[in-house]
């Protein structure tokens, strides 16, 4: 982030970009984001301190963005199909088999 925000800084011109442009957006957040830090390395303690001082509020709203996402899928299939074709059912299987690692990282978020 810390080179995508330098670069937005050193892309804008406001002799070349009017305000309001893309460009200009695009600066005002990258200063924004930057804040005081003057290295990347202030800017990652910066960002960590963050994470640190609101990790109670972060994991809140990431907890309700997971509600969001269903728990259970249903699959409808031509089962006629993926019986008669070897890669539909390796498909299929390996398909489940990532529902199935999803299913378990979910299980071991906090909350």
């Amino acid at each position: 982030m810390w080179e995508s925000f330098q670069q937005c800084i050193e892309g804008y011109n406001p002799a070349r970009h009017s305000p309001g442009s893309d460009e200009e957006f695009r600066n005002r957040i990258a200063i924004h984001c930057i804040g005081e830090a003057k290295t990347s390395i202030e800017f990652m303690q910066m960002l960590m301190s963050s994470v640190d001082e609101h990790l109670v509020q972060l994991s809140d709203q990431f907890s309700r963005f997971m509600e969001l996402v269903p728990k259970n899928i249903l699959l409808i299939i031509d089962s006629h199909t993926v019986f008669h074709d070897d890669w539909l059912m390796q498909k299929m299987g390996n398909s489940l088999l990532q529902l199935e690692n999803l299913k378990k990282v979910a299980n071991s978020q906090p909350g």
